[in-house]
């Protein structure tokens, strides 16, 4: 379905908005005729005062014409040239500039004016410079579809663009040429404007396609919602029950996230584009489940297909049904991620949008009505037997007597051949501690066995263990499906009765796994053994800890025991961690302080915390006797203002809560974790479930924490400034204290404002180029940004003046 839209002088405005069906790109179209570049290519310019030398919004001006011209198949490019001294209208020029002139932005944003009939013969792009609330660079979190409040420069710019190449407003599909700030890719912390499947299409209709191949295939969480006028709208893609029923929200997120239930069968819903030239078939697409926000093949993979097929003319909005794990940890952040050509097998022009994400959160578990222990186990637990019939039972027999010989046992080695079986403690852990201590929770014991079978076709695989004490292999559980690990852990399912407690204190394992093959000519292939015994120790061995012992740290990572038995560490080879000193001093019975970290027990009540800004954390502590305390709540009091609800434990045995951004359990107006300045005060409630009230203790600390990030300063100045004809020159350098912060300078000439953000991994140089007459001082600033967590702190003492004429 093509439409097109009879215009003369044409003014597009940049804010999009789009929807899904073929074919429904618009060309712009004078008097019947439609209208393009008579060439395959065409010079724009950019503006030497809006987009000076070393300036962001000149950076992203480069990125995103380059992006279009590298990724599209069509044979049209921009030629683009710098430093434009004589912007307007109706020069016999195609420019990207800037103006506070109403009369030419009609109350927009930004704007696209182009002349033509049949054939352009000029295209300006101009926006608006009095708005404040542009953001040049691709990082999500600042921009206002995922949190932030900054509009993004760069999907302006590439809808702009799309009418400078002939292409008007949409309302039908998904799609940049309509609601241009929701047609993103996103993955981990960037969103990347684009052109997408159908703006392309459009443009082919107009130019044809390169002889050489330029393919493309991408994926995103935004789908075509409604139509506003001429342009379309998108909003998140969704996720539903099995029934097809909407998942509810997660609330107070920045981004969407849905509730879910352990083992639910889901649809989740993406869209999938094809950007290049030719159709696609055979598409490997992966489904996954990560902690974080970037999804790769690194994470949890819990399905897929290898047989999507995609043509150039379609936005794909599709439901994907799939059964999320049932081992996931209740009330914790979790993403479900989509990864197109999982393998690789198609060369692309763009690599980068091959994955994105939607958030989960799981529900904790409600029995209704809550079982008893006898219920438990006849409900719960399944009749477990080493195998799913009396046949594989019998061929397992073998392996435990003389003969036959059983297929030999796989050793895994350092250098890890390409069957293996490992034991670590986390799922995205590559450490295998066989012939190793592995050190887990004391209230959550955790193994986690994995293997790579890579030429066994399965859908089941049975766990068998050996102890020190055991003559032979005995049954520990199974998968119940075709997966690649194995999660002991306390009342996992099917686990074997013997071991619901999971991994115990001290006790040595050695695993053996088979797979369980129907339709071969065996039931079964195997074992596959790990390489040695892991040795299970809690970080706690005291099952009752006296009350003056630090607090239990419940963690998944291994950490430093109370003893100088080292613990390895999360790197292929074993080494030796030195034991922090013990503190000095403990919580007290009854009592509640405020520390630092986990390894620190100094209380900072009525005291200051000085942190990075990268590592920001308190943690609230408390000594009370844990019997049938079922949760503690943590409550806060910001500034001396009233007690707000911080978080929470989830479990009456842990004696600590530690607030950093992001940490579980918090309550959303907290997640960014303590702020510069601010003082807080806790109070802690202890909660005892059945009992009246539910409330039966509160104690807080004794008096308010000062938090202060640490402020850094980084020497700046100025060289010499040398004049080549109207044009001054000088250059700013800054030493760099730390590698890999982002630094955001500002610098006034006259009464322009001009703003960098520059990475620094070395010593930094600026270059300012001042044209025409000069001014008499420059005045520069300067903030700092942590370039990963997105946390701005003030640098101290950085203002500085110059002037070309000292």
């Amino acid at each position: 379905m093509m439409k097109h839209t009879k215009i003369h002088v044409a003014l597009f405005i940049f804010t999009g908005f789009i929807p899904s069906i073929s074919l429904s790109y618009e060309l712009s179209e004078v008097l019947g005729s439609t209208v393009k570049w008579a060439g395959a290519d065409t010079r724009i310019r950019t503006s030497a005062v809006s987009f000076p030398s070393g300036s962001s919004y000149r950076t992203a001006v480069t990125e995103v014409i380059n992006q279009i011209n590298n990724d599209n198949p069509t044979p049209f490019e921009f030629n683009l040239t710098y430093d434009d001294n004589n912007v307007w209208r109706g020069n016999d020029q195609n420019e990207i500039w800037s103006s506070t002139d109403q009369d030419i932005l009609h109350g927009a944003p930004a704007v696209c004016w182009w002349w033509g009939y049949i054939y352009m013969v000029e295209a300006d792009v101009i926006f608006d410079a009095g708005r404040s609330d542009w953001y040049s660079g691709t990082t999500k979190s600042v921009m206002q579809e995922y949190g932030g409040s900054y509009k993004p420069f760069r999907s302006a710019l590439v809808h702009e663009l799309g009418h400078a190449m002939g292409l008007a407003h949409e309302n039908d599909e998904y799609n940049i040429m309509g609601e241009d700030y929701t047609h993103m890719h996103a993955n981990s912390n960037t969103a990347t404007a684009y052109l997408g499947e159908d703006a392309v299409d459009g443009l082919v209709d107009l130019y044809g396609t390169r002889s050489s191949n330029r393919e493309d295939l991408g994926v995103v969480h935004w789908r075509w919602s409604g139509r506003y006028g001429e342009y379309s709208l998108h909003d998140r893609t969704r996720m539903y029950d099995a029934s097809g029923n909407q998942l509810s929200t997660v609330s107070g997120e920045d981004e969407v996230r849905f509730w879910v239930e352990h083992g639910q069968t889901i649809q989740v819903e993406f869209t999938y584009e094809n950007n290049g030239k030719n159709s696609q078939s055979g598409i490997h697409v992966g489904y996954y489940i990560s902690e974080n926000d970037n999804i790769t093949t690194r994470d949890r993979r819990i399905g897929g297909s290898t047989s999507m097929s995609m043509t150039r003319n379609s936005v794909y909005t599709k439901n994907t049904v799939l059964t999320l794990p049932d081992d996931l940890e209740s009330e914790k952040d979790y993403y479900l991620g989509v990864i197109i050509d999982e393998n690789d097998a198609i060369s692309e022009v763009w690599e980068s949008n091959n994955a994105t994400y939607t958030g989960i959160k799981v529900r904790a578990y409600t029995p209704t009505p809550t079982p008893t222990w006898d219920i438990s186990v006849s409900t719960r637990i399944p009749v477990f037997t080493p195998s799913p019939t009396p046949r594989i039972i019998a061929t397992f027999m073998p392996f435990f007597s003389p003969t036959p010989t059983p297929t030999p046992i796989i050793i895994p080695t350092r250098f890890r051949p390409e069957t293996y079986v490992i034991v670590t403690d986390k799922y995205e852990s590559d450490v295998d501690y066989s012939d190793h201590e592995l050190y887990g929770s004391l209230i959550d014991p955790t193994i986690i066995i994995r293997w790579n079978l890579p030429n066994v076709s399965a859908n089941d695989f049975h766990v068998y263990l050996q102890r020190e004490s055991d003559e032979r292999p005995v049954y520990l559980g199974r998968t119940g499906e075709n997966t690649d690990h194995f999660v002991w852990k306390p009342n996992t399912r099917f686990l074997s009765p013997q071991f619901q407690n999971g991994p115990q204190n001290g006790e040595s394992y050695r695993f053996y796994v088979y797979a369980i093959t129907p339709g071969g000519t065996s039931a079964f292939v195997g074992p596959y053994s790990n390489a040695g015994p892991v040795k299970f120790m809690t970080t706690q061995t005291s099952a009752t800890p006296t009350p003056t012992e630090p607090p239990v740290v419940i963690d998944r990572t291994p950490i430093v025991g109370p003893t100088s038995t080292p613990s390895p560490r999360r790197t292929p080879a074993i080494v030796v961690d030195t034991p922090s000193p013990t503190p000095t001093r403990s919580v007290s019975l009854g009592e509640v302080t405020v520390t630092d970290d986990l390894s620190s027990l100094a209380d900072l009540s009525n005291g200051t915390d000085t942190d990075s800004a990268n590592e920001r954390e308190l943690v609230v502590r408390w000594n009370v006797s844990s019997a049938n305390l079922s949760d503690v709540h943590v409550y806060v009091s910001v500034d001396g203002g009233p007690l707000t609800y911080l978080g929470r434990t989830g479990s009456g045995v842990v004696s600590y809560l530690r607030w950093y951004p992001n940490a579980p359990l918090l309550h959303p107006t907290f997640k960014d974790g303590p702020q510069d300045g601010h003082r807080y005060s806790f109070v802690v409630f202890f909660l005892r479930a059945g009992a009246t009230p539910p409330v039966i203790a509160r104690i807080a600390n004794a008096g308010p924490v000062t938090f202060a990030v640490e402020s850094k300063t980084v020497p700046l100045f100025f060289g010499e400034w040398t004049q080549v004809g109207d044009v001054w020159h000088t250059m700013l350098t800054a030493q760099a204290f730390q590698t890999g912060l982002r630094v955001c300078l500002t610098y006034e000439i006259g009464i322009s404002t001009f703003t960098n953000y520059i990475i620094l991994t070395s010593d930094l140089e600026i270059p300012i180029e001042i044209r025409h007459e000069p001014v008499d001082e420059i005045v520069v600033t300067a903030t700092m940004q942590e370039y990963d967590a997105g946390n701005w702190m003030d640098l101290a003492g950085l203002q500085f003046s110059t002037s070309p004429n000292e």
